[in-house]
């Protein structure tokens, strides 16, 4: 019976686990002309970081309102 329980939850989880397609996510091309480059590189790249994190928080949000209706 426990075998069954398990299977029943990794098959609800899995609906979550899915990733998106290649198409769906953003590309970001960074150019740097600077003396302080790595500076203002890693500062683009936590910019970058917090976009992303931000935008699959939404969706996740998303998903998870309408799946309530």
């Amino acid at each position: 019976m426990r075998i069954i329980y398990i299977f029943l939850f990794a098959l609800l989880i899995s609906k979550c686990l899915f990733a998106n397609t290649i198409f769906e996510t953003n590309e970001y091309e960074l150019n740097f002309s600077s003396n302080n480059i790595n500076l203002i590189k890693e500062n683009k790249i936590n910019e970058i970081k917090i976009k992303s994190f931000q935008s699959l928080i939404k969706k996740n949000i998303n998903k998870t309102k309408s799946e309530k209706n």
